[in-house]
């Protein structure tokens, strides 16, 4: 089987669209003021899923081996992570000199190095919308203890996962009233902790789920779960987030990015499915940071909306093959080299 076959394609198609929801989201807030909160908190839920998922599919051959496989994981993540983390970063830092004449310097050192998901996501780092790649480093440093959970007590790791999850989200989130209060509070790494641990347990039956579902029911279901995603009501982001709804909804996201790890990819969709996974790091790093210096230098409107999308997407595609990819190749020869090394 060769390496195109391996690589679940059809959820890079997903990856990439789930990143222009969130940009499409941020687009339509600050030009039109339309909250369209089920696309923009649980497309942004959804990639906690896909990241549990593919990371746990990528090293599932190896974790019988010996130490060896952290150290390859970690290396692999650093690499991927935090090239376009640091060089985003430092954009926000230089915009923020420029027009307000100061940077928080800690908040740049921890935004810089990541590590801003262990204490408050929310208000340590300077790079927009960045709080969620804060929370995805936290569940990076826990793998190893979620693989020995899933391999240990999958059942009753995920229900004790579930309940904290939901228990906290309640706790900190009342029924009725605005999000924005209750925001920094909210993002904490234990609001999407059963996310992240549901990717790893589709990714352990994955083969099951292919043979139970087929082709016809999983794109079914994938089909009826997408849409639960995208068009539940969304007045109120505390409705979405907190009571049956909000079950509803984490059980719809769920539902998807299972069905679609499922699904294959038709040849004429794989190339602008593998061409949307890879630059989807990008679309989500970049767009607000575009989307901020085009409303300063006066841009508004349906102009504000199509200009940062195209350059979103081309700044996007640009890093990544011109930057993100040649650092990551580098980190992967790097490694076999040290390996080959130690062997010898």
């Amino acid at each position: 089987m060769n390496k195109t076959q391996e690589r679940l394609i059809f959820l890079d198609l997903l990856r990439g669209t789930l990143a222009l929801m969130v940009m499409g989201y941020h687009l339509l807030y600050y030009v039109h003021g339309h909250l369209l909160y089920n696309i923009g908190l649980y497309s942004v839920y959804g990639f906690f899923v896909l990241s549990g998922l593919s990371l746990h599919y990528a090293y599932k051959n190896k974790f019988n081996s010996n130490i060896n496989w952290i150290i390859d994981f970690a290396n692999a993540r650093i690499y991927r992570i935090f090239p376009l983390l640091l060089l985003v970063t430092i954009s926000w830092a230089t915009l923020r000199a420029v027009t307000m004449g100061n940077t928080n310097v800690l908040h740049l050192l921890v935004s810089m190095i990541g590590l801003f998901g262990f204490a408050d996501p929310g208000s340590n780092t300077i790079t927009g919308g960045a709080w969620s790649i804060g929370i995805e480093i936290v569940y990076y440093f826990s793998f190893p203890a979620f693989i020995a959970l899933a391999l240990y007590r999958p059942l009753l790791a995920g229900l004790i996962l579930l309940i904290a999850q939901v228990s906290y989200i309640n706790y900190v989130l009342p029924s009725q009233g605005s999000l924005a209060p209750h925001w920094k509070p909210y993002i904490q790494p234990l609001s999407f902790i059963f996310y992240f641990y549901a990717g790893i347990i589709i990714s352990m039956h994955l083969d099951k789920i292919k043979k139970i579902l087929g082709q016809r029911s999983a794109f079914a279901l994938f089909i009826t779960s997408f849409l639960a995603v995208v068009l539940t009501p969304s007045d109120s982001a505390l409705e979405l987030l907190t009571g049956p709804i909000g079950l509803f909804m984490i059980a719809s996201v769920i539902l998807m990015i299972m069905s679609a790890a499922t699904l294959n990819t038709p040849d004429k969709l794989k190339p602008i499915s593998q061409y949307l996974g890879n630059i989807s790091y990008g679309v989500y790093l970049w767009h607000l940071l575009i989307l901020t210096i085009a409303k300063t230098a006066g841009v508004s409107g349906n102009n504000l909306i199509l200009l940062v999308a195209i350059a979103t997407i081309i700044t996007a595609s640009i890093t990544y093959y011109l930057f993100e990819e040649p650092i990551k190749n580098y980190g992967h020869v790097k490694h076999k080299a040290r390996l080959a090394d130690q062997v010898a």
